[in-house]
């Protein structure tokens, strides 16, 4: 279990751990009348380490007897990683600045493990310098490695760093439903709220921050969910070239600031992938619920069952894996049809009784959100009549979508070559089932699914001896118009299938 969470609740199971570690650790094990009104206070809601009064952070013990913000779990990660970037660029002695300190937890970590460090630690806060205080002599450190500054950000700080380190309040005013309410209750509101919009802290650090980082050095800033864009902005508003922002939801949030040239900044393209992704708990049940699109009103057509060649070895499908532009005018079987669609896309686990979130397909889906619907095109068909038909996955069966026209479809591929093709497997994205969950991820996990569900059409086509043809584009408006696909679903990939002449 977790020990530092920022609990808006507590479970039984929760407070009966928490009550193993008051007594382990501030009494010996012993259940004395003092570790009694002690477990009282947890029963209340107050955070252990409080109770306790002290936790361990990066190998250093933190006193938290003055009450400075408790250190996150998210704080200490991503105070490993900017260690383990000073070991990296092989710096014996920088010169740090631990900005916002609180507790001093972070430049204490960096004390403790790189020996020839020496740490400012800067904090508005009176009481906080006291505590950053008593942990340096709890910690063994040095006087002269350490000096304790008192300033509103940089208002009393000279010098240049190697390393900045900052770790500022960024909740906007009265936004309080994305904190914990035992985390209202008993730690100070000044460590969480930074002005009307979250950013009154950011935005004078970011401001000065780049006149006291060294050539070769990096700024590591802390930010809240959803304040991507806006620190980007801030950063290229006060004129910061080199920035890479790592975000992987409520196990970090940073950005890391470079003051050299040498750092190639990455696409935007990919950038925006990462912008904006929402914090959600993934043990939720929602997450779970596998979506499936079906037309109850369609001609639904069971399909055979499906078979592969028994004597195919795969290394000879990969060797003869390729594009094929040039397809016969032999028809495509049913069965064939299939076999192609179930073991490309199919449930191939549905009959072992597993539950409907443990049902699997031949290729992964971030999340298992599985974002992308199958229509297959048939234009010249045998045992099927020629038309448009959804694939239903989780009955293996084809629906004949009747208003469409599969003619009007083959007249918006680009390439005669492609038109000759039997069918047309086409590949939309259905955006609400993963955006919610990932935001702009979505979408290039929505692309790599589709990547990974054409290499299989390909792989399982080969291996019935079919032609395949990955085709980029084609007159999407046209078939959009046909599928009366809404906004929420888009086609965005298709593959021609057929025999080869």
């Amino acid at each position: 279990m977790i020990r530092h969470l920022n609990l808006s609740e507590k479970t039984e199971e929760r407070l009966q751990q928490e009550i193993k570690w008051l007594l382990d650790e501030k009494y010996d094990g012993h259940r004395t009348s003092e570790a009694e009104q002690d477990i009282e206070r947890l029963k209340k809601g107050e955070p252990v380490d409080y109770v306790i009064g002290r936790m361990d952070f990066c190998g250093c013990t933190i006193d938290l007897s003055l009450r400075p913000l408790i250190p996150r779990t998210s704080t200490e990660y991503w105070a490993e990683k900017t260690i383990e970037s000073i070991k990296k660029r092989g710096l014996t002695s920088p010169r740090c600045l631990d900005m916002f300190a609180g507790s001093g937890c972070v430049g204490i970590a960096i004390l403790k493990h790189i020996p020839g460090a020496t740490v400012d630690f800067v904090d508005i806060d009176p009481d906080a310098l006291k505590q950053i205080e008593i942990n340096l002599k709890l910690n063994d450190i040095s006087p002269n490695r350490a000096r304790i500054i008192h300033s509103d950000v940089f208002q009393n700080v000279t010098g240049m760093y190697d390393i900045i380190a900052s770790n500022p309040p960024y909740f906007p005013l009265g936004v309080t439903g994305l904190i914990a309410k035992f985390s209202l209750a008993y730690e100070s509101h000044h460590f969480y709220f930074a002005g009307e919009d979250g950013l009154s802290c950011i935005r004078p650090f970011l401001q000065s921050a780049r006149k006291h980082v060294k050539e070769d050095g990096e700024i590591w800033l802390d930010y809240a969910s959803g304040q991507k864009s806006d620190v980007e902005r801030l950063l290229r508003e006060y004129g910061y070239a080199n920035f890479i922002f790592s975000d992987e939801g409520m196990k970090q949030r940073q950005v890391v600031i470079m003051s050299d040239a040498a750092f190639q900044a990455a696409d935007p393209f990919f950038d925006f992938f990462d912008a904006d992704r929402p914090v959600v708990d993934p043990l939720l049940p929602e997450w779970k619920e596998v979506s499936y699109k079906d037309y109850p009103r369609s001609t639904c057509i069971t399909l055979p069952k499906p078979e592969l060649p028994q004597d195919v070895l795969l290394e000879t499908v990969l060797e003869k894996r390729k594009s094929e532009r040039d397809f016969s005018d032999n028809p495509l079987p049913e069965k064939t049809i299939s076999s192609l669609l179930y073991w490309s896309v199919g449930l191939i686990n549905k009959n072992k009784n597993m539950v409907e979130f443990q049902l699997r397909r031949p290729y992964p889906s971030g999340g298992a959100r599985y974002q992308v619907e199958i229509y297959a095109v048939l234009f010249n068909g045998s045992g099927l009549e020629n038309g448009v038909y959804h694939y239903n996955t989780k009955e293996h069966a084809l629906e004949l979508i009747q208003r469409a026209s599969f003619e009007n479809i083959r007249q918006a591929l680009h390439y005669d070559f492609a038109k000759k093709a039997a069918a047309l497997i086409l590949l939309s994205f259905v955006g609400g089932r993963t955006l919610k969950k990932y935001g702009n991820l979505g979408y290039k996990l929505g692309l790599l699914e589709g990547g990974h569900i054409g290499q299989n059409i390909y792989l399982v086509g080969t291996a019935l001896g079919l032609g395949v043809l990955a085709l980029g584009g084609m007159d999407y408006e046209v078939v959009q118009k046909e599928l009366d696909l809404g906004e929420d679903e888009t086609v965005f990939y298709q593959l021609a299938i057929g025999w080869p002449k």
